[in-house]
């Protein structure tokens, strides 16, 4: 999840969210799938990509290996 949210940082210019208390509510939110926001003009693949980072699911997130692949290609 760490590298997800370093690419919506580096997307936006901003840390994912900036503007929220760091509290309960936003844990639960994140729980809950919330997610940052990105750069308007970020590309589809590179949002497809952070998303995945990004799966409550560990074992829906990419593997070192595959992620290095990706940004080899």
């Amino acid at each position: 999840m760490d590298y997800g949210l370093i690419m919506a940082e580096l997307s936006s210019g901003n840390l994912p969210f900036y503007n929220r208390k760091h509290n309960l509510t936003l844990a639960l939110d994140l729980c809950n799938e919330l997610r940052p926001e990105f750069g308007k003009e970020t590309p589809e693949f590179y949002k497809k990509l952070a998303y995945r980072c990004m799966n409550a699911n560990p074992n829906q997130r990419p593997t070192t290996e595959e992620l290095c692949g990706i940004l080899n290609f």
